[in-house]
């Protein structure tokens, strides 16, 4: 089963044969998740970063059978839509399926 595109994957080897650059991780924004240190206030995590592990936290906040959505590959099949703007945080999170 084939699980990115071939612009994906050409993007991530790409950035994975240069070398990884920094990131920013934050923005200025009034909603979003806080940066919980002195020197970040009035910064909220960039939502890319915190969203792969809010998917399954909300699911299990909300759901006593949650594991059944995110532990069961034999069931469930997880597609992932994305834009040019977050190919670096979905794909450097995920490069070895890439591979």
């Amino acid at each position: 089963m084939k699980t990115y595109n071939t612009t994906t994957v050409s993007i991530t080897n790409s950035w994975l044969k240069t070398g990884l650059k920094p990131r920013c991780i934050t923005r200025d924004l009034k909603w979003g998740t806080p940066v919980p240190h002195e020197d970040y206030k009035g910064k909220v995590f960039y939502v890319w970063f915190d969203a792969p592990i809010g998917y399954i936290s909300i699911t299990a906040n909300y759901m006593k059978e949650w594991e059944l959505w995110w532990k069961n590959p034999e069931n469930v099949t997880l597609h992932q839509f994305m834009a040019k703007d977050n190919v670096p945080s979905h794909c450097s999170q995920r490069w070895k399926k890439l591979q």
